[in-house]
């Protein structure tokens, strides 16, 4: 269902006449699935075409949280490339 919703968006943000709605919804929605990195550009599209106070301050909160989410990201990945590192390394001494 989520794959559906984002190809109708998709397809909406196309068309001028709801492209700002488009963008906004869209935008939401990725930020409701946990993925603020990936929609603000889509909310940023939407402040581009209507200017709104209440929109600025929903895209700063994004902002804070897309920076907390890659930090948690940038984190996971030297975590994983830690323990696979001393995986190889016991794996060496093993033998």
């Amino acid at each position: 269902m989520l794959a559906r919703a984002r190809a109708s968006f998709r397809l909406a943000l196309e068309k001028p006449e709801v492209a700002y709605e488009a963008n906004l919804r869209y935008g939401q929605m990725l930020v409701r699935k946990g993925g603020s990195i990936e929609a603000l550009p889509y909310l940023r599209a939407a402040m581009e075409k209507k200017k709104s106070d209440n929109l600025f301050q929903y895209i700063r909160r994004v902002e804070r949280a897309a920076a907390r989410q890659k930090v948690r990201q940038e984190r996971e990945a030297s975590d994983r490339a830690e323990a696979e590192a001393r995986a190889k390394e016991s794996l060496g001494q093993d033998q």
